[in-house]
């Protein structure tokens, strides 16, 4: 049972990658920007700069910018895969790295999405979203993605 349904035009009306990263960095900053996620696990979620450029830029493809609406729900719905404390000097103020797991729905296709969130002294925040089959650890092994993420 998806967490939620979406058209793929959400959005936007478009299949144009650059038209689509344009339309969701408005979305992001029209929408997001402005909500706050509970899931009782961890603080709550916010939406910074920091969340949009790694999502706009990390890989963007036009079905990963179509689950952007999704995020909230994952966050607040969503199963809590836990969270890895951060070992080593990233060179910014990282604390931990926490996982998110929810299969959604768009248009007809099942999609599992891995949602990080990044926690630092200020609070958590919204850092990137993965498709099952773009992350570079399996999501069943969410530990070594979490590893892997709070790392780089």
């Amino acid at each position: 049972m998806p967490l939620i349904c979406l058209t793929g035009t959400e959005i936007a009306d478009t299949l144009d990658l650059q038209e689509l990263r344009k339309a969701a960095g408005l979305y992001y900053d029209t929408v997001l920007r402005s909500k706050t996620c509970n899931n009782g696990f961890i603080k709550p979620v916010c939406f910074t700069n920091k969340g949009k450029k790694k999502f706009l830029w990390s890989s963007a493809t036009v079905e990963k910018l179509c689950l952007l609406p999704a995020v909230p729900v994952i966050i607040g719905e969503g199963t809590y895969l836990g969270s890895t404390t951060i070992s080593k000097n990233r060179g910014d103020e990282a604390l931990a790295f926490h996982g998110f797991l929810g299969t959604i729905q768009l248009q007809e296709k099942m999609i599992e999405v891995f949602v990080n969130v990044y926690e630092d002294s200020n609070g958590c925040k919204f850092y990137n979203l993965n498709k099952n089959d773009e992350t570079k650890g399996s999501i069943v092994h969410y530990e070594e993605r979490l590893s892997s993420v709070s790392e780089k």
